[in-house]
């Protein structure tokens, strides 16, 4: 580690003084980490991507804020009303919880429950379901298998009146060996924090994801069709990111290969270290204070693409079809290059929109 991004971490371990212990250790772990791979060699640099240790401690702060309103949010007990005939039954929620064999690695297949996963001082399962929809917990060959069952249906007619969410709480010890997370979601949010794991594998179809404090050793394969995507300080060497109808929020992270496709929604990058595809059909895509490396290409159909203080200097490739290149006091325009070289590449193009260089 050089003595610019040692002194930096250590003004920055100053200012994190709100978190707890754990979450101190896991951000300043990222954060030394972040640098070094980024080669970060001047302390004007740094500040420009991540600003002042100040600065970005009151943005890492405001996360872990977000992840708590965000779990808050999750209901904890609720009312499961239906219609029986002409009557109208009530089955009130009931909360578990549960110790698990060893488990390596974490399947999911739920219809109407949010999941929190995160890492704390004792693995253990705490569940908020309904007896009509219970959730079942399985160990299988050090598998933990979750799931939702089907509505149970008694004598007559079952009509639903509402649905209710049910809520998993998974904490992970740290020395748990878990190293893969997988499986499908209908209808509820993901959120994980402070897991460090081999790989993730989730089809998520109506709900938002919120990752932060993520870091895997593999990769990481997410398709979204209706909900938002939102990483904070996530690493990962390789990426496969489908989203149909949400927009998709990247901070403060690191990722060797991102690959991306998505059809409604926009693509916001920020603070980023990054080997960036993207394909964006309906959307505005925004890369601001990030450091792209290699050969980078993002496109779009219809929506805008934008530029905002790239951490260094790079050889563009701007193109718009139906659209214009604009530049705000930028000196991007003075960079462009028509063959590539072996520096770093970024390829812009847009069908229908404009692209914008600040």
């Amino acid at each position: 580690m050089t003595q610019i991004i040692d002194d930096y971490i250590k003004n920055l371990t100053r200012k994190l003084t709100n978190l707890s212990p754990e979450q101190q250790q896991v951000t300043l772990a990222f954060y030394r980490d972040f640098l070094i791979t980024g080669d970060f060699q001047a302390k004007e640099e740094i500040e420009k991507e991540l600003g002042k240790p100040a600065e970005l401690a009151c943005e890492v702060c405001d996360d872990y804020q977000e992840i708590s309103a965000a779990h808050s949010a999750l209901p904890k007990s609720a009312s499961d009303n239906y219609v029986r005939g002409f009557h109208v039954e009530k089955n009130p929620s009931r909360t578990r919880t549960i110790i698990p064999d060893k488990f390596t690695q974490i399947k999911l297949t739920l219809r109407n429950a949010d999941i929190y996963i995160h890492s704390g001082n004792e693995s253990k399962i705490l569940i908020t379901d309904y007896n009509s929809r219970p959730i079942k917990v399985k160990t299988d060959k050090q598998t933990l298998l979750i799931s939702e069952q089907p509505p149970q249906k008694g004598k007559g007619i079952v009509i639903n009146w509402r649905t209710a969410t049910s809520h998993i709480e998974i904490i992970v010890s740290s020395n748990c060996p878990l190293t893969t997370i997988s499986g499908h979601s209908t209808n509820g949010n993901i959120i994980l924090q402070n897991i460090k794991l081999q790989s993730i594998t989730l089809q998520q179809d109506t709900g938002n994801t919120l990752f932060n404090n993520v870091i895997l050793t593999q990769d990481l394969i997410l398709n979204s069709k209706n909900g938002n995507v939102k990483m904070i300080q996530v690493k990962i060497p390789m990426t496969s990111l489908r989203s149909y109808n949400g927009n998709i929020t990247i901070k403060r992270s690191a990722c060797k290969q991102f690959i991306m496709q998505t059809l409604n929604g926009n693509a916001d990058f920020t603070q980023c270290n990054l080997t960036l595809k993207l394909n964006s059909k309906n959307g505005d895509v925004k890369i601001k204070r990030s450091q792209l490396t290699n050969n980078n290409i993002v496109s779009s159909t219809a929506g805008d693409l934008l530029l905002k203080q790239l951490a260094h200097d790079m050889n563009y490739h701007l193109s718009s079809k139906h659209g214009t290149i604009i530049y705000h006091k930028s000196s991007v325009g003075n960079k462009l290059s028509n063959t590539i070289g072996s520096n770093d590449t970024l390829r812009m193009a847009s069908t229908d929109g404009d692209i914008i260089i600040y």
